[in-house]
């Protein structure tokens, strides 16, 4: 097998899971199942809306 053979030029990432803190009780909301981001959702803890915005980058923790 030549060196060009065993070089890897792409790799997947696998996230254990998506949370968003809610801006209004910092609770942690968890179960995403598409890309929250652009929509407004309602806090599991609180019940108040609030929106993601689009712009909102992933941090991998």
């Amino acid at each position: 097998m030549s060196n060009s053979d065993s070089t890897v030029s792409v790799f997947k990432a696998k996230a254990s899971a998506l949370v968003i803190e809610c801006p209004a009780c910092n609770a942690e909301q968890e179960n995403w199942i598409k890309d929250p981001r652009g929509d407004e959702h309602e806090c599991d803890a609180c019940g108040k809306t609030y929106r993601v915005s689009i712009a909102a980058q992933i941090e991998i923790i």
